[in-house]
This record gives C-alpha cells, sequence and structure tokens, in this order.
C-alpha cells in the first residue's frame, strides 16, 4: 500500500500512515444474555426479548467487523440491523403504550429483561464508538487524498503569460477543484 500513496504525496502518506502505532481497542465486556424458558413469559414480553436477542447478534457481529476493519461484512449486516431495530422499536412502542405488561412480571423475568436491555444499551454504545472512529478514518484518508492530488496538480500546472506563452511557473492550484464522489 505504500508504494501506491507515493503518487498521491506526502500529504496522502500522512493520513494514511500513523505516526505513532494506534491500539486495537478490545471489545467492551459485555454480559451474556439472560436465559430463560420459552413459554415462560408473557408473548409480548417474549418477543420484547426475541427483539433484544436479535439486536444483540447483530451488533456483536458488527462491533467485530469494525474492530477488523471489514467493510464488506458491516455493508451486509446493514439491511439485518434496521429490520432489527424497527422490530425493537415497534416493541418498544407497544411497553410505552401498556406499562404494566412490565410491572405485572415476577422480580426474577424484570431482572432478566434489566439484564437483556444492560446487554443491548453496551453493544449499542461499543457499536456508536466504533462507527464513528470509521467513519472519522475514512474522512482523513479522503481528506489526504484530495490533499495529496492538489499537490500533485500544484506541481504539473502550467501558467500562461499575458502574450500566450507558457511561463512556467506553477499556477495557483488552490482554484481548482478536486472531489471524490463516494459514500463511505
Amino acid at each position: 500500500m505504500h508504494e501506491r500513496l507515493t503518487e498521491f504525496g506526502t500529504a496522502a502518506r500522512a493520513a494514511v500512515l500513523p505516526q505513532r502505532p494506534r491500539p486495537v481497542r478490545e471489545p467492551t465486556p459485555v454480559p451474556p444474555l439472560p436465559k430463560v424458558a420459552p413459554g415462560s413469559l408473557p408473548p409480548k414480553v417474549e418477543t420484547l426479548l426475541s427483539a433484544i436477542t436479535q439486536l444483540v447478534e447483530i451488533l456483536t457481529a458488527e462491533n467485530d467487523a469494525l474492530r477488523r476493519y471489514d467493510v464488506e461484512a458491516v455493508k451486509a449486516l446493514t439491511p439485518r440491523k434496521i429490520k432489527s431495530t424497527r422490530f425493537y422499536q415497534e416493541q418498544m412502542v407497544g411497553v410505552h403504550g401498556n406499562p404494566r405488561m412490565l410491572l405485572d412480571l415476577s422480580e426474577e423475568h424484570r431482572a432478566v429483561l434489566r439484564e437483556a436491555g444492560a446487554t443491548l444499551d453496551a453493544l449499542a454504545q461499543e457499536n456508536g464508538r466504533r462507527l464513528k472512529a470509521n467513519i472519522e478514518a475514512g474522512k482523513r484518508l479522503m481528506k489526504g487524498v484530495v490533499e495529496a492530488v492538489r499537490e500533485q496538480e500544484r506541481e504539473r500546472a502550467t501558467r500562461y503569460a499575458p502574450d500566450g506563452t507558457m511561463d512556467g511557473e506553477p499556477m495557483d492550484a488552490q482554484r481548482k477543484s478536486v472531489t471524490y464522489n463516494k459514500t463511505l
């Protein structure tokens, strides 16, 4: 990769090659999802727990992919993540509409839901941090590439004198537009 960056100049190398090694952040310790016997919860609560379980599985996989910088795996998980998030939101709307459903649960079952919620919350926070870090890294990379292209263009650009002859001095490349059209 380093050899390919030389054609873009020092700005891209500086953006892509860190000055100091950065440690890979280990996953946040997440408590395991509690186990409950099938049919021991009211159907609506069991559906809510199922929604939480689906999101936990997806966020665990996505966090692992983000940790490995596997963009394709993150992309592949996105449709499932969206679908599961909607499903979870629908279940939470039902809970907000009928909070008695949770108040009528035994303390043991409430503890199960609290643990599941804590697991989901920890994974969601880690996911947010990892997504933000990956987005920022992508922005830094693109900024470095754009700056490198500008630097390269500044070196190659020629200016014309009023009489139409080539002046030889590089023209102000700051006026040139360099863009990229790819969503990260």
